[in-house]
């Protein structure tokens, strides 16, 4: 999933003006419990950041070792990438799936002022489902991969 901001900074010679650029809560990214069931119960569940498989990643596909054709599309995603740094956002680790409801909502709020002054356009954030909180989970299925892309137009005034 990519997510991309595309709202106006104005540049006023060689200040720029991050403070104009509000706060933005990002409401895709959820939970889905799959199944077939006609009752679902209420599920409580934890996500977190899960820095250390995305490290992993952008390891595998700046690797100097290993030629990039022989690197996976998927590793390859990643070369010359960065995880979102933690100050630029806030995110809730708290998940409700209703009773007889399929998703959850994932709370995460991106701070623009910061977003904006990251030079790298390859930016990640992973975040999975804390495993250790509720079982019946497939381990494969627990992570998502969210890219910011910086699609913020800055103009000279």
């Amino acid at each position: 999933m990519a997510i991309t901001m595309t709202d106006n900074v104005n540049i006023v010679g060689k200040d720029t003006l991050f403070s104009s650029l509000k706060d933005t809560v990002i409401q895709s990214i959820g939970v889905y419990r799959s199944g077939l069931s006609s009752e679902y119960p209420e599920i409580n569940l934890k996500v977190k950041i899960d820095s250390i498989m995305l490290k992993l990643m952008i390891q595998q596909a700046n690797d100097p070792l290993v030629p990039d054709v022989q690197k996976s599309s998927t590793i390859l995603i990643y070369k010359g990438a960065m995880m979102l740094p933690s100050s630029c956002y806030k995110f809730g680790q708290e998940v409700k799936i209703g009773g007889g409801q399929r998703i959850g909502d994932v709370s995460l709020t991106l701070f623009k002022s910061k977003f904006a002054k990251l030079k790298n356009s390859k930016i990640f954030l992973p975040i999975a489902i804390d495993t250790l909180s509720v079982t019946g989970f497939n381990r494969s299925k627990c992570l998502s991969i969210v890219q910011m892309v910086n699609g913020l137009k800055y103009q000279k005034n």
